[in-house]
């Protein structure tokens, strides 16, 4: 009777250990930003152009669903302004302003390393990992990949903040192969932000992974407890 009891405890146990971890590792296409928050980029071009920026900014001014609301403005290293433009980026569809693009200054958040990026069949996120922007250690996930044809290479990189989704730092390198072999890199990188005191964590690691192994332990110790008192339970049923 009690190893019945013990079977059923240990079976409802792992029931529940695994209706916990499923939401925490299922694959959602959410923002990680709120109206406010912002990101502005130095910019680096070589060779530089006359259209060469110096830096640009993305700011939120609307969240609503899955669809983040995003104004840019910068300037031109000839002091002049950069136009200002405001994009509705659909973080689950991979759309601005409905059109679809294969990368968009902002994702979803909290994903890992494997997970798509929308549109379908375009990217995925081939690592996660930890990187220091302006002497703060964040999350990051990284997509790093490279491409060519008969008239050129190109290698991207780019790197999205985990838990608010925006785009930390960006590097193309194009080289031209004809008529004469021509490289150009264009790199963005993060220069000021008010989003990194947006992250939770403890002890360097995203707080969602903390309370993931928190409910995993605790559930593990139930077992454990559970185990002994029918184990006790048994002993006292047999005892002459």
């Amino acid at each position: 009777m009690s190893n019945s009891r013990l079977r059923i405890t240990i079976t409802l146990v792992s029931v529940l250990l695994v209706a916990l971890a499923t939401p925490a590792m299922a694959l959602e296409y959410n923002p990680g930003v709120s109206v406010g928050q912002y990101v502005k980029y130095e910019v680096t071009e070589n060779p530089e152009t006359e259209n060469t920026v110096a830096w640009f900014r993305w700011a939120v001014t609307a969240v609503s669903g899955t669809e983040v609301t995003l104004q840019r403005t910068g300037q031109f290293k000839n002091d002049t302004a950069f136009p200002e433009h405001s994009a509705i980026i659909d973080i689950a569809a991979g759309t601005a302003n409905g059109t679809a693009h294969t990368l968009l200054p902002i994702q979803a958040a909290n994903l890992n390393e494997g997970d798509a990026i929308p549109p379908p069949n375009t990217y995925k996120i081939n690592k996660t990992e930890t990187r220091t922007y302006l002497s703060i250690g964040r999350s990051v996930n990284i997509i790093n990949t490279t491409s060519s044809t008969a008239d050129y290479n190109m290698s991207l990189l780019v790197v999205f903040d985990r838990a608010s989704g925006f785009m930390l730092e960006m590097e193309i390198e194009t080289t031209q192969n004809e008529p004469v072999p021509t490289t150009s890199k264009v790199s963005d990188i993060v220069a000021e932000t008010n989003i990194f005191v947006a992250e939770d964590t403890i002890i360097g690691l995203p707080a969602d992974y903390f309370y993931a192994i928190a409910a995993i332990v605790i559930i593990i110790i139930a077992i454990i407890a559970a185990a002994a008192i029918m184990t006790r339970k048994r002993r006292r049923i047999v005892k002459p």
